[in-house]
């Protein structure tokens, strides 16, 4: 089993404590990380959520937990089931009221020649949940400052 990943940028018009303290709250992820349908806290993991994601007519169950966090700068959240994926967000200040978010999914993928079209596709699916959840979080800090 191999990995892959997707990663992006941007710059929100808010001050960094806006936007780290609205992802940390794990209450409001299906607000704003596409394909969510719902999350929850995880009482037997400390530290730990689990996050329903819908795509079309298929909903998966993930648990997650924290494995490292730094107040305004860094959230690194790996799943604990069979195959390890991992959501690593980086938060940097960019001006007064700026700040630039960055993140990278790593995610399991099948290996061999058979399944690289498979691979393709849900490299392709991953790059436009990670935009469109770009474009809402955006809208959202943008309402909660607004």
């Amino acid at each position: 089993m191999g990995t892959d990943f997707v990663a992006g940028s941007m710059t929100l018009c808010a001050p960094i404590g806006v936007v780290y303290d609205y992802v940390i709250d794990f209450d409001r992820i299906p607000e704003w990380v596409a394909g969510v349908s719902g999350s929850r806290c995880d009482a037997t993991t400390p530290d730990g959520l689990v996050v329903q994601i819908s795509v079309g007519a298929l909903t998966h169950s993930v648990s997650l937990v924290i494995r490292s966090r730094e107040q305004n700068r860094l959230l690194t959240l790996v799943s604990v089931e069979r195959y390890e994926a991992e959501v690593v967000i980086g938060f940097e200040p960019a001006g007064a009221d700026k700040c630039i978010v960055t993140t990278t999914v790593r995610y399991p993928i099948e290996d061999g020649i058979a399944y690289r079209p498979l691979n393709k596709a849900g490299k392709l699916l991953a790059t436009k949940m990670l935009e469109r959840t770009g474009k809402n979080l955006e809208r959202r800090i943008s309402e909660r400052i607004g």
